[in-house]
């Protein structure tokens, strides 16, 4: 179940981290882009045997507000997976947010309207892919 972060929520996220932190010679904290892909394993340099990969998803502003501190605290990074037609909404990240996004949280497509990928046609999924993606690069300039 995935939620967006919230007062509540904060405690729970730094008590995660500060339990990495205290694991750090067995897990190292990677930015979802720095993982390879083509080798199926999630290690982060040829001496981790194990990386661990923060995702919030949506784009709920929280995850800026919230999350990032104590991303930044705990030296860690972050992968925001945004859904573009929650920008600007209510609770959700702005568009001048997400162009001004700290190091701390890397930006990804969630779809256009945060739909059920495996429910559409094809030419549906490309659409919902394409314009997410369009929309990011417009905002973020990457």
């Amino acid at each position: 179940m995935a939620l967006g972060v919230s007062f509540k929520a904060v405690p729970a996220i730094r008590d995660k981290l500060v339990t990495l932190q205290q694991v750090r010679e067995f897990y190292a904290v990677a930015e979802l882009a720095r993982v390879p892909t083509n080798t199926g394993s999630l290690a982060t340099s040829a001496t981790d045997s194990k990386a661990a990969i923060l995702t919030f998803d949506d784009g709920w502003a929280g995850t800026l507000h919230l999350a990032a501190p104590i991303l930044k605290d705990a030296g860690a990074e972050a992968t925001v997976f945004v859904t573009t037609d929650l920008i600007d909404k209510p609770g959700f990240l702005t568009r001048s947010e997400l162009a001004n996004l700290p190091k701390e949280l890397q930006v990804g497509s969630h779809t256009k309207t945060h739909c059920f990928l495996n429910e559409l046609p094809e030419p549906r999924i490309r659409e919902e892919l394409r314009v997410s993606k369009q929309v990011l690069e417009e905002i973020t300039g990457r």
